[in-house]
């Protein structure tokens, strides 16, 4: 009887032992939504497809874009509204503090120090471009700035 039992044990320890690994929580791998604010130097700006000339970098705080001056002639600010549950990531630019003056809207992701916007004037979050690798009426790629 004693060997039955001992033979069920190490059955049961066995078969547990070998159980395969729980699955990783999503919640483990979420990037921090913060990561996009701070200031971002210009890898590349593309209009349409077609890379154009840069003299500024932007710095990304919780509620404002500033597109800064390289030269230290001033500032152009924007206010900002990030979506980070949206997926791909949502930004919108509001010309004027949102009083109805446009903008701009788009996705964003973050990799590691890289940042890529994809955006089009207007407003609709549901128009907003989502696929990062067509042609944008926008696209900055900027890396964090040390």
């Amino acid at each position: 009887m004693r060997a039955y039992v001992v033979l069920a044990l190490l059955a049961v320890v066995s078969a547990v032992g070998f159980a395969p690994a729980p699955l990783p929580r999503r919640e483990r791998f979420r990037e921090d939504p913060r990561a996009i604010f701070g200031k971002w130097e210009f890898e590349a700006w593309e209009m349409r497809g077609q890379k154009s000339g840069f003299s500024q970098y932007l710095e990304f705080t919780e509620s404002e874009t500033h597109f800064i001056s390289l030269q230290g002639g001033g500032k152009v600010t924007y206010q900002l509204v990030i979506k980070p549950e949206l997926s791909p990531k949502g930004f919108q630019w509001i010309i004027g503090g949102g009083g109805g003056g446009g903008g701009w809207i788009g996705s964003y992701r973050v990799e590691g120090d890289r940042l890529t916007l994809i955006f089009h004037s207007g407003s609709s979050w549901k128009d907003r471009p989502v696929d990062f690798n067509a042609t944008h009426e926008y696209r900055f790629i900027l890396r964090k700035k040390r």
